[in-house]
């Protein structure tokens, strides 16, 4: 989990995508502050965006995913 704004935040994520992992960024509607998950949106590096809620959700997706193979 990543959490910081702009240069930090943004080398966070491509860091984690280099690495081949999965992201996801808070989507607009559910954010208190969107500057961050916007610049991971923004720069096509969050592959999944959702609410918070949904989070957990997807990840059980990813690794039945991941399981399966």
């Amino acid at each position: 989990m990543l959490s910081g704004m702009l240069p930090a935040g943004v080398e966070g994520i491509r860091t984690v995508r280099a690495g081949g992992g999965i992201t996801m960024a808070q989507n607009r509607r559910s954010a208190f502050a969107f500057d961050m998950p916007s610049a991971a949106i923004d720069l096509g590096r969050a592959e999944i965006v959702v609410p918070p809620r949904r989070m957990a959700e997807m990840l059980e997706i990813i690794a039945e995913d991941w399981c399966s193979e």
